[in-house]
């Protein structure tokens, strides 16, 4: 995949920690939890439990055990996270239009996240539909 390199520095940037520390052997909470942020992720990009644990020198049941412990909250940062690393090539964000057809001063746009690959939908606010958006429009350029 041509963006996986972006995953780490998603997490680096997202939970304000150096990479070095986060692909470290260090084990504080904050570095637990932007871990686990990271395992699920790459799950949500498709990487298989072994290969996510090779990539953190991690055995594969130590990142089975991390995702099952992660909470909704944490599997729907993971999918905001997992499109700003690589939303053009395995995620689809569409724009829904509600309120009022008939008048424009009443009517509002929201941004939906989807995991083809699993189905999964999510309401992004929108700063991050803003930054994904942007990403998008960066990828493209390449």
């Amino acid at each position: 995949m041509k963006h996986e390199s972006e995953v780490l520095n998603v997490i680096s940037e997202h939970f304000n920690l150096p990479l070095r520390e986060i692909v470290s052997e260090a084990r504080t909470r904050e570095l637990y939890d932007a871990r686990r942020c990271a395992y699920l992720v790459y799950r949500n990009l498709g990487w298989t439990m072994t290969r996510i644990g090779a990539t953190f020198a991690k055995d594969h049941s130590t990142v089975v055990a991390a995702i099952q412990s992660a909470s909704d909250a944490d599997r729907e940062l993971a999918l905001r996270l997992a499109a700003m690393a690589a939303a053009p090539n395995n995620f689809e964000l569409r724009r829904e239009r509600h309120g009022d057809p008939s008048d424009e001063r009443y009517v509002w746009y929201t941004y939906v996240l989807r995991n083809p690959r699993t189905a999964e939908e999510v309401d992004l606010p929108m700063s991050i539909a803003d930054k994904i958006t942007e990403a998008l429009t960066y990828c493209d350029d390449d």
